[in-house]
């Protein structure tokens, strides 16, 4: 792990929220390369929801992604801007929880009941791509490959119907 990534994790396990600087474009559309991300310490996995926007490491490497589903142990996460999820992540690689969003001038506060609604309602659509990518995979492997490529398209476009930016 890089001493930036033990840094901040010690940070939050002292309990002091921090301002970061998103780069890359796993959030897209909602968190921007660029973007400043508001991270407090989480002190209790328990309070965390389905489309919390989570501080996480990840072979070394600490990225944000919502929450689609809570495990007792584990949670689901992916990015906004990707297709698929990585899988579940176990709860002690969690390290806090984004509260809100600074682009340029403006600010966006993802605690809000609005902000709450619109964060459950993108985890759902992103959990049902999820699934829906998935199972059409499987037809396509049980087809031997054959309506692979249709399928893919058929995804695609799904997934850019429901890439609109929540902010």
């Amino acid at each position: 792990m890089l001493a930036k990534e033990l840094v901040v994790q010690a940070l939050l396990v002292e309990g002091r929220s921090l301002l970061l600087t998103v780069s890359g474009s796993s959030m897209e559309p909602n968190i921007l390369d660029g973007d400043l991300v508001d991270v407090a310490p989480i002190d209790e996995i328990s309070k965390l929801k389905i489309g919390d926007v989570v501080l996480f490491e990840e072979y070394g490497v600490l990225m944000l992604h919502r929450v689609l589903r809570i495990y007792r142990k584990r949670a689901l996460l992916k990015g906004d801007g990707a297709l698929l999820s990585e899988g579940a992540v176990a709860w002690d690689l969690v390290v806090g929880r984004a509260e809100s969003i600074r682009r340029g001038e403006r600010e966006y506060d993802l605690r809000g009941l609005r902000a709450g609604s619109r964060a459950r309602a993108w985890a759902g659509i992103s959990h049902l791509v999820d699934f829906l990518f998935r199972l059409l995979a499987r037809i396509s492997w049980g087809l031997g490959g054959r309506g692979s490529s249709a399928l893919r398209w058929v995804l695609l476009f799904l997934s850019r119907i429901f890439r609109l930016p929540l902010t």
